[in-house]
């Protein structure tokens, strides 16, 4: 069985590295660190990504498949756990609200603004993306934690039931893509 490298893992996933100057990729580890930060470009934390972890809970959570870890700083400001942040484009209105960086990152490949919130639950994130002054639109997945995060923006969109961000095709992207257009 031939492994494949982590960027071409990632490669696999739509993730284009080239556009995450900042992500680390340690081969030795498996791990995959996606770097956390505020909007003074301070760093508050990681989320760390294991392609062949378990995403079942572990005695030590380092061992599986996500790991989100916030500095005392960042903690202090839980509204700051999102990921995309260095990608905002301050000369577009609207930024895309996902659930996690894998979903986001199609979205910045389509080269639109978006933000992971690491979650489907972010209470502490409603007022603090009202402040950033982007019409927010979190585009939700087809299940009930999913549709969880269509109360953090000023319109939701929610995908069909058991129809997920990610595991749309180009084609079905697009099409998705285009009726956001039209929100």
């Amino acid at each position: 069985m031939t492994t494949l490298t982590l960027e071409e893992h990632l490669a696999q996933r739509d993730f284009n590295t080239s556009l995450y100057p900042t992500l680390w990729l340690d081969e030795s580890e498996r791990v995959v660190t996606f770097p956390l930060w505020n909007l003074s470009g301070q760093l508050v934390g990681y989320q760390q990504y294991r392609p062949e972890g378990s995403k079942e809970a572990r005695k030590d959570p380092k061992e599986g498949k996500y790991f989100t870890y916030v500095t005392p700083e960042g903690e202090r400001y839980k509204k700051m756990r999102v990921w995309g942040l260095e990608r905002l484009d301050p000369s577009k209105r609207v930024v895309y609200l996902l659930e996690g960086v894998f979903k986001a990152c199609r979205f910045h490949n389509a080269g639109l603004n978006a933000l992971a919130t690491l979650g489907n639950d972010p209470k502490d994130l409603k007022e603090w993306l009202g402040s950033l002054g982007y019409f927010v639109v979190p585009v939700c997945d087809g299940d009930k934690p999913g549709k969880k995060l269509s109360e953090y923006g000023n319109k939701a969109y929610c995908l069909e039931d058991g129809v997920y961000v990610d595991d749309l095709d180009d084609n079905q992207l697009q099409e998705l893509l285009n009726e956001l257009e039209k929100l």
